[in-house]
């Protein structure tokens, strides 16, 4: 998959990032083999701005769900699953 979207780091983001071991940005992890997202494109995006919404603002966060919905579906060649809620409900 190409690069959609970039940003520098806050600087809160930058100084939990130094505590951290491994950080991951690859989305097969997110879609296909993380259980909560029920292999669900739009529930892991939705999740991805959800845990964003402390350090950027809700016009970027629309704006790289938007990116990634344009990409993800095809790069992956990924339908979302039928019968499924496509709502966090956090």
């Amino acid at each position: 998959m190409k690069v959609v979207h970039i940003r520098y780091q806050t600087e809160e983001e930058a100084s939990d990032a130094q505590m951290s071991k491994h950080i991951y940005s690859i989305w097969e992890i997110l879609i296909l083999h993380d259980k909560r997202f029920k292999k669900s494109p739009e529930l892991a995006i939705q999740y991805n701005s959800y845990a964003d919404r402390k350090q950027i603002s809700e016009a970027e966060r629309n704006l790289i769900a938007d990116k990634l919905r344009a990409e993800v579906y095809s790069f992956y060649n990924l339908k979302e699953p039928q019968g499924l809620q496509l709502s966090l409900n956090l």
